[in-house]
């Protein structure tokens, strides 16, 4: 009586569903204030605007997107496992699978929007 070995296509079936429902949930985990960073309370995280456009990136890897009045805008936002863009983990646990799913898992109505505090 050895070690039973799980066969190769079920050992791939529950590692797709597994890293499916990381990806497609991820933005369970993103907490977005309900003005621009710099204009609501600190709240631990520290944050960086994303150079180039509306977004800001947080350091739990939250990333948000506000309009030309500081507002949030809802529906284009995401979760960064690994929050800064340029180490490995982003490119494992982020970039990857948006890449072999065709999605990039910017779910909308998952994000959980924070009240600012003065």
């Amino acid at each position: 009586m050895g070690s039973q070995t799980v066969p190769a296509p079920i050992f791939w079936y529950y590692l797709e569903s597994w890293l499916s429902h990381l990806h497609f949930d991820r933005n369970l985990n993103n907490q977005c204030p309900q003005r621009q960073p710099a204009e609501c309370g600190i709240d631990g995280r520290t944050w960086s605007r994303i150079p180039g456009g509306k977004a800001w990136r947080g350091s739990d890897g939250s990333e948000c997107i506000y309009d030309e009045r500081g507002n949030l805008e809802l529906g284009n936002e995401t979760y960064n496992y690994g929050p800064d863009p340029f180490t490995f983990r982003h490119v494992v646990c982020d970039f990857l699978p948006a890449i072999l799913s065709g999605h990039s898992g910017n779910t909308s109505g998952q994000t959980q929007v924070q009240i600012c505090t003065p």
